[in-house]
């Protein structure tokens, strides 16, 4: 279920969007999900720790297995809070489709009705273009500027990673730097770009912050205590922080873990923990962090109409093809997957350190939310984990 070929740390959105190009066709025969199997699926994909989730509606089974913290030997627990890179943009979608609902944006309305000059073309780039993909706006993470200062900091300002902090509007100004990929409505193309945009147009809009909306469109009404838009904010009350790993390159901080089964001569495998990344970069496109059960909550209360109007909802399901992708589609700040027992409707993100995926039936009758703690230079393409996760979707959950 994740095939992520792209190889650059520094592009998560980008990252997050090849494996929804993966596709089964055979039936399940993995093993139904528990910490044992979970346990196996991160030794042959040499994974620190991973937290998976299940749940049809009258039953959950949640798995954990491996650790949280390397360093300190903690091992992951069911609660552990990761990032979540893209999935954010399921969240930001949904503010921006209640702010359509309250009559506060029209979805057709050029993003220069609100923000004139933000970007090419916005006196016609529409917000639905925007939260489709298809605004033609280049992808803020992969210019060489946004992962240099993520990872370094700001030598001129002597200011270092993680306290280096990447405000919407200097990330507004990296997009607004490249040119448009194409005319904004005439092509689609996955980019992180759209959804800097519409934070800061919620921002715009509300006069509030987009954390503030957040809380109360989606974290107050659904009670979930566990997830947070602010990169720096602590969740409430404070839970287990599962530190994310990948490849080790300055400044991460490097550990050794047993290497994944089949590695040869390789006994273990060296990770650096991404503590020292910034992750301010991602905002209201990849910063959002949250454990399984909060993403499990959110994505049924969504799909199942509590959140957004029927109406809204019917625009949030149309679809677009995304060219490159073996047919994946797009709607409105939503995914969906080719599985071996049908659609999956979510979204997947990964960001330095940590890969995530949500998957849900069209209505949410089921739910799989699985999150990782490495990212794509750790796993690669692990064809086992990927078949385990199509067959967790497509399983019972006793």
């Amino acid at each position: 279920m994740f095939n992520l070929l792209v190889p650059c740390l520094f592009a998560p959105a980008l990252l997050a969007f090849a494996s929804y190009a993966q596709s089964n066709a055979k039936a399940s025969t993995a093993p139904s999900l528990t910490n044992e199997t979970l346990a196996a699926l991160i030794a042959r994909a040499g994974i620190p720790g991973a937290a998976a989730l299940i749940s049809d509606g009258n039953m959950t089974r949640i798995a954990v297995a491996g650790l949280a913290d390397v360093e300190r030997n903690v091992r992951m627990k069911s609660d552990a809070v990761f990032r979540v890179g893209s999935v954010t943009k399921t969240f930001t979608a949904t503010v921006v489709l209640r702010l359509v609902d309250e009559g506060r944006v029209q979805l057709d309305a050029p993003i220069g009705q609100y923000l004139p000059g933000i970007v090419p073309s916005a006196d016609t780039m529409t917000i639905r273009h925007l939260l489709s993909m298809r605004s033609g706006l280049f992808d803020y993470t992969i210019d060489p500027r946004v992962y240099y200062l993520n990872a370094t900091g700001d030598y001129a300002t002597g200011r270092r990673a993680p306290d280096f902090h990447w405000t919407p509007a200097a990330l507004a100004a990296v997009v607004r730097s490249h040119g448009l990929d194409f005319a904004p409505g005439t092509d689609s193309e996955y980019s992180s770009s759209n959804f800097i945009i519409l934070g800061l147009l919620v921002e715009h809009v509300t006069g509030c912050s987009f954390e503030a909306e957040l809380d109360r469109i989606v974290l107050g009404p659904l009670r979930l205590r566990h997830t947070s838009m602010n990169p720096i904010q602590r969740t409430r009350p404070p839970l287990l922080h599962a530190h994310g790993y990948a490849q080790p390159r300055l400044p991460f901080r490097a550990f050794t873990i047993p290497a994944a089964a089949g590695a040869g001569d390789n006994t273990t495998i060296t990770l650096g923990d991404t503590e020292a990344f910034s992750y301010s970069f991602g905002w209201t496109a990849g910063a959002l962090r949250s454990n399984v059960h909060d993403l499990a909550v959110f994505f049924r209360a969504l799909l199942r109409d509590a959140l957004l109007s029927r109406r809204t909802m019917a625009e949030f399901r149309q679809l677009i093809r995304l060219p490159g992708t073996d047919g994946a589609q797009y709607g409105l700040g939503v995914a969906v997957d080719r599985t071996a027992c049908g659609p999956s409707w979510g979204h997947k993100g990964v960001t330095a350190g940590y890969f995530a995926a949500v998957d849900a039936t069209p209505d949410a009758g089921r739910v799989v939310v699985v999150l990782i703690n490495a990212d794509v230079t750790v796993i690669g393409q692990p064809d086992a984990a990927s078949q385990a996760l199509d067959d967790f979707f497509c399983q019972p959950v006793s």
